[in-house]
């Protein structure tokens, strides 16, 4: 009984885990994504102007 509560804590945690480091790889992802569309579009203005 005391091995699977323990087991289960574990997996429990493992999965937390894993959504924490997805939630910030997405969130990386997306400043970068920003910083590009932000970079682009001022390229494409300063050509334009």
């Amino acid at each position: 009984m005391v091995v699977n509560l323990r087991k289960e804590k574990s997996a429990i945690h493992l999965v937390v885990v894993s959504i924490i480091l997805l939630l910030y790889i997405l969130i990386m992802l997306t400043l970068v994504i920003v910083k590009l569309l932000i970079l682009y579009l001022a390229f494409v203005f300063g050509k334009v102007i």
